[in-house]
């Protein structure tokens, strides 16, 4: 392990590919022409495609779907326009497709934004970072669901009130009290009537 360290301090530009292949998001280098020159290994895990099958190749070639133009065009304004591009989830729910897969085997997609960001001063390179927003895209989610759940029950609740509160108000009878009061002061009177015809 010793050895190992010694030679990639040795060689300062190793030592950094070694740390980007390790870093938790996809780290990508293209070229002037679009073609991949380095791929890290999150996005070895998360595409299903090895680098050394995605090194020399344009990014479109790599998918069997296509692309979103969005995200060509990006590349086409970094690589060939050295301009920067920031992609959002918010505005671009799905960019590249990336997949984890579940422990019974599913496929789930991974939700992700792309900045990218061309590099001064080094042969026309452009560097691509995919940052994983699968959990605030889950939580945005999960409180738009409870909160419509809550939403639901207020409606719920204030129909059950307008349906008592139009139940009292039919339930008052001439002379105060309820229906139940009204119908016994009837039957009462009906009574009455009925023993002085007799």
């Amino acid at each position: 392990m010793t050895m190992v360290i010694q030679a990639l301090a040795a060689n300062p530009e190793s030592l950094c590919m070694v740390t980007l292949d390790h870093v938790e998001s996809g780290i990508m280098l293209l070229d002037g022409e679009r073609r991949v020159r380095f791929w890290n290994q999150w996005l070895v895990r998360y595409t299903g495609i090895a680098a050394d099958t995605a090194c020399g190749q344009r990014l479109e070639q790599l998918f069997d779907e296509p692309l979103p133009a969005v995200v060509l065009s990006a590349i086409g304004d970094a690589c060939e326009h050295r301009l920067s591009r920031l992609l959002s989830h918010q505005l671009h729910a799905q960019l590249l497709p990336l997949h984890s897969h579940t422990v019974s085997g599913a496929r789930t997609p991974v939700y992700h934004s792309m900045m990218l960001r061309p590099l001064d001063d080094h042969q026309g390179l452009t560097l691509v970072q995919l940052h994983d927003t699968t959990n605030a895209v889950r939580r945005e989610r999960h409180l738009r669901d409870k909160e419509q759940a809550l939403r639901k029950v207020h409606q719920t609740l204030s129909e059950e009130k307008k349906v008592y509160r139009y139940g009292t108000e039919n339930h008052q009878c001439p002379g105060g009290g309820d229906r139940h009061s009204w119908t016994y002061r009837q039957h009462q009177s009906q009574l009455r009537a009925a023993n002085r015809r007799q």
